[in-house]
């Protein structure tokens, strides 16, 4: 798949109206050009990588936030351990590195410190598209300006409603389920 280039895009103020971008390993040189744009714009870069690409690395070095599952995490870094791996994958101290594990939770690292979320204990059905309603959802609370454990923790629970139904899409949920949800669910 081929993307378009930042300077390809109609808009070429895309950036103005831009809270947070969101990209992925899949962007390719595309996706690192728009973080380099938005990275001189002060906008937070959120990444979703799945797999090792020869452009992954510099991707991951223009991006703000970092989000992995702990199965990249440990092929890529080599890592034994979650500590070893978020340590391996920042290249910037001002990163956040997030590491997604699963029925584990998520554990994450940032300038302000260390973090671990247990998952949320729901029934899980299909985990079909659990982290892509993670990413989406780590980035809008982003956008909306929560802090980084926060957000990750409004992540976790948009991933667990998106586990309880079949299908990766069924569960995504509304904002208003989401808000219930996590209010129920107090840690």
């Amino acid at each position: 798949m081929q993307y378009p280039m930042p300077w390809e895009f109609p808009d070429k103020n895309w950036f103005r109206r831009t809270a947070v971008l969101l990209i992925d390993f899949e962007s390719g040189y595309a996706g690192i050009e728009a973080a380099k744009t938005a990275k001189q714009h002060n906008i937070p870069v959120v990444i979703d990588v799945e797999r090792d690409e020869p452009h992954v690395a510099e991707a991951m070095s223009v991006s703000s936030h970092i989000i992995v599952s702990e199965e990249f995490a440990g092929g890529y870094t080599g890592a034994g351990n979650v500590a070893e791996m978020l340590a391996a994958l920042r290249s910037d101290p001002e990163q956040v590195v997030i590491i997604t594990r699963g029925d584990k939770g998520c554990v994450g690292s940032s300038s302000e410190g260390d973090f671990e979320l247990p998952a949320f204990d729901v029934d899980v059905v299909d985990t079909t598209g659990c982290g892509d309603t993670f990413h989406g959802a780590f980035a809008l609370a982003i956008a909306r300006g929560q802090p980084v454990v926060s957000a990750a923790r409004f992540a976790s629970g948009a991933a667990a409603l998106c586990a309880t139904q079949l299908g990766g899409r069924a569960g995504i949920p509304t904002a208003e389920q989401l808000e219930q949800f996590l209010s129920n669910h107090k840690s």
